[in-house]
Parts: structure tokens; sequence; C-alpha cells
């Protein structure tokens, strides 16, 4: 996947996987890094998450949430997160996969465990017919959802974030 796609290109300017392969088995793990030009991103960084034949949608939230709260702690000026879709090539439905990352992400906003200068969170994915399926379907779960803006221009969505000081609702993380 787009794991190993980024592993080999920092393996060919120098960085030797250990630096950039967080500890097997230690779920969370992560592990975040200069690129040092290997890809367009200046950083990158790694999760460690169950082993695919365990990865469920569950997992995938807990993961998705992970991320967040692990560029607070490394990173707390990221301005924009690209991620792949995490599931969907694993067997999971591909649209309750998204909706599980989609979850995770809006959890740990809700909780206020994200970068304080975040902007953006684009999901990356090759698949052009999986992407016009996936915002078809985001597009109509998010039509009457009252802290979704559809942005002006471009395909996307503002999201509303409560104060880190008001108790999240579980309901307002599900699309």
């Amino acid at each position: 996947g787009a794991d190993a796609t980024v592993g080999t290109a920092l393996l060919r300017v120098g960085i030797d996987e250990k630096t950039f392969r967080p500890q097997a088995g230690k779920i969370g793990d992560y592990r975040y890094i200069p690129t040092q030009g290997a890809i367009a991103a200046q950083h990158v960084m790694y999760v460690t998450t169950p082993h695919v034949r365990r990865l469920g949608y569950t997992e995938i939230r807990h993961f998705a949430a992970r991320v967040l709260e692990a560029l607070t702690e490394c990173a707390p000026n990221t301005r924009h997160l690209a991620m792949t879709l995490h599931g969907a090539n694993f067997g999971l439905d591909e649209n309750e996969a998204f909706f599980s990352q989609f979850a995770g992400y809006r959890r740990a906003m809700l909780a206020g465990q994200l970068p304080p200068m975040l902007e953006q969170i684009t999901i990356v994915e090759k698949d052009s017919s999986r992407v016009q399926r996936l915002q078809t379907t985001l597009d109509g779960n998010l039509i009457n959802a009252s802290y979704a803006k559809r942005l002006k221009s471009g395909w996307g969505y503002q999201l509303a974030i409560q104060p880190t000081n008001s108790p999240a609702k579980a309901s307002e993380a599900e699309p």
C-alpha cells in the first residue's frame, strides 16, 4: 500500500527503516520524521495498527483518532493531514471503513485532541471510482449535518468543532 511506497522513497534517500517504523505490536505507537525530500510532504508519520486480519471498523476509528492525538503531541503546528483510506483493500466495506475513519477524526475533534492549527484533512485515494463513490456517500450523509458546511469551491466540508470544555456527543461523531 501507500505506506510501503512512502517507505521505499524514504529508504532511497538514506533514511533507515528503524527510524520510521514504529515498534511492531505496540498499537498506537508512532514515528514522525522529516522526509528529506523523499516525497512531497515535509514529514511522515507511521502509526502502528493491529494486523490487517484484526483491523475492523472499531480499530479504524481508534486509529484515526490516535493519528490526530499523536500529531497534537509531536507536531501541534500541523495545518494539513493527508492520509490514505484504511481497511477498504483488506476486505472491509469501503463506505463503512471511510465512515469509521471519519468518525475517529470527529471524535478526536470533539474531544479537543487535534493539532490547534489543523485546517484540513485529506483522504488520499488513487482509485478515482472509489473517490467518486465516497464523495457521493459522504454528501448524502452530511447534507443535513448541523456541524458540516459544504465548501464554496472545490469539494469538501468545513466541520464545526465544539470547545474542548463542552461534552462531546458520540452521535455527533457519526456522519
